[in-house]
């Protein structure tokens, strides 16, 4: 059998090979402009397939949990992280803006339906071109209701690996995991913790400096970069806890054994830096 193709026939989107459009040298914003072309791509449509397959686990694990999850407003007329970041618009007269958080909302709920969470789009104004600086961005959040802060360690530490669990059920899914990162393991448990305190003396005796090239000082805030390095050095997951409170937002409760720091926590995890924080 052949198939002939009149000369006159052309394709609606051009014959241009796919390969001539994107490669593995192709720059990141032309990457962004060909996007219909890019998940084509194995990278691409195998890193959707795992952010599927991770949207489920968490939805799983938190049903689990006997946690409920709600749907809070994208539009809504309040800020919760700052206003620096905030995306405004007219809203038929009134300013409205592109929600940063679910927070509030979901603090609502919680005299009604108990624990609550949702898996929703935040939005922020961001003017750094960071990998960790997104316009929008795709935010897992919970309020638990009846805890104490040991207890929200605990929730965080079984929930991350739980995920991670329900995840690698998947032979399809754990072998795109390890085709996208090969060094990739499965954290183990007990996570280590540290207070900021101790972590500020773990930097200096590192010899990891601040973003000035200073040596750290009770109250900075650790940036990307140190964090980073101390993940890769311990090389397991951290819970850095008791942040000062001149750094982290006024709602945060203070610890009753030392008023200058709050009940706080970042999670670090090794190769990332931080994927969660809490309070």
């Amino acid at each position: 059998d052949f198939y002939k193709i009149p000369k006159h026939w052309k394709a609606v989107g051009g014959d241009d090979a796919i390969t001539n459009r994107v490669t593995a040298s192709t720059e990141h914003a032309t990457l962004l402009d060909l996007r219909h072309l890019t998940l084509r791509g194995e990278n691409a449509s195998s890193v959707l397939l795992v952010r599927d397959a991770m949207e489920y686990a968490f939805n799983r694990a938190y049903h689990e949990a006997r946690i409920r999850k709600v749907s809070p407003p994208a539009l809504v007329q309040t800020q919760v992280e700052g206003g620096s970041t905030l995306f405004k618009f007219d809203y038929y007269g009134a300013d409205a803006f592109l929600t940063q958080s679910s927070q509030l909302y979901l603090e609502t709920c919680l005299p009604s339906l108990g624990s609550v969470y949702c898996i929703e789009k935040s939005f922020r104004a961001e003017k750094s071109l960071t990998r960790r600086h997104l316009s929008e961005f795709t935010h897992i959040e919970a309020e638990l209701d009846f805890i104490n802060f040991d207890d929200l360690l605990t929730h965080l530490e079984t929930l991350i690996c739980r995920v991670l669990e329900l995840v690698l059920e998947d032979p399809m899914i754990a072998g795109y995991i390890k085709t996208l990162n090969p060094e990739f393991k499965v954290p183990e448990r007990p996570f280590m913790r540290m207070r900021y305190s101790d972590a500020i003396k773990w930097l200096i005796d590192h010899d990891i400096p601040n973003e000035e090239g200073n040596p750290h000082n009770f109250g900075d805030d650790i940036a990307e970069a140190a964090e980073r390095k101390m993940t890769d050095i311990i090389n397991k997951p951290v819970f850095i806890t008791h942040f000062p409170a001149h750094i982290k937002a006024f709602y945060m409760k203070r610890d009753p054994e030392d008023d200058r720091v709050t009940e706080s926590v970042d999670c670090l995890m090794p190769g990332v830096g931080e994927i969660v924080g809490g309070s």
